[in-house]
């Protein structure tokens, strides 16, 4: 397994991004076509007129703020656990499939290794600004504004991961993958109170809520793979 040269221990705190490097990152397609669901079969230029629209508005109102932290721990592999021994043995217990190939993300860890985790935030500007289009009965622009909200959310946690692999000198992007709590490889959404605890997000003003939902809603946590074996899947 790839053996990373750490540059630190303990978390980082990053602000600045400049939004235009983070929209390069943003899926288009996903946007148009799934979040906004205009008809691919439709030859038409009008979600990239709303996209635009938007892009201004975010940046003149100053909609946008993008706040991310990162972390590295070192970590012990305990059969399904790995314990991170100097951060008051707290445990991650990440479960198995029951089928082939019964995969485990403690699969892509050393025996004694790193973790690393990322929380990023692009503050909740989109969302009381969508909140104002809703109470005022503009239901379509706060659909639009909503969505590209949680699609710039994903591109700016995508952003982050690569900026990531790059302090960490990892030349092939291709062996850095990216899993967050309650998706299909690590259903135990409850696992984001260890983050919390770990990274501290609550210092770029993101918040946990009593049922595990992160405040503001357009943020993203996630523990961040270095493994060339490693691969998506489902519990």
């Amino acid at each position: 397994m790839l053996k990373i040269k750490t540059p630190f221990y303990g978390t980082k705190i990053f602000t600045g991004f400049l939004l235009e490097k983070v929209l390069e990152y943003l899926h288009k397609k996903t946007l148009f076509y799934v979040r906004w669901q205009f008809n691919k079969k439709d030859e038409h230029t009008e979600p990239e007129k709303i996209y635009n629209k938007i892009v201004r508005t975010a940046v003149v109102k100053r909609l946008v703020e993008l706040k991310a932290i990162w972390g590295i721990f070192k970590v012990k592999k305990n059969g399904q656990d790995l314990i991170l021994y100097e951060n008051d043995n707290i445990t991650f217990t990440f479960k198995r499939q029951k089928k082939e190939p019964f995969l485990s993300l403690v699969d892509f860890f050393n025996d004694d290794d790193i973790i690393v985790f990322q929380i990023v935030t692009i503050g909740d500007g989109i969302l009381k600004y969508s909140k104002e289009l809703y109470d005022k009965g503009n239901f379509s622009d706060y659909f639009f504004y909503y969505n590209f909200g949680s699609e710039l959310t994903e591109a700016f946690a995508e952003f982050f991961h690569n900026f990531i692999c790059g302090e960490l000198n990892i030349k092939d992007k291709k062996i850095c993958k990216r899993f967050s709590p309650g998706y299909p490889a690590w259903p135990s959404l409850e696992d984001q109170a260890k983050i919390f605890n770990l990274l501290k997000p609550e210092r770029i003003n993101i918040n946990l809520s009593p049922n595990y939902q992160m405040i503001p809603e357009h943020s993203t946590d996630a523990l961040l793979v270095f493994n060339e074996n490693a691969k998506y899947f489902t519990i």
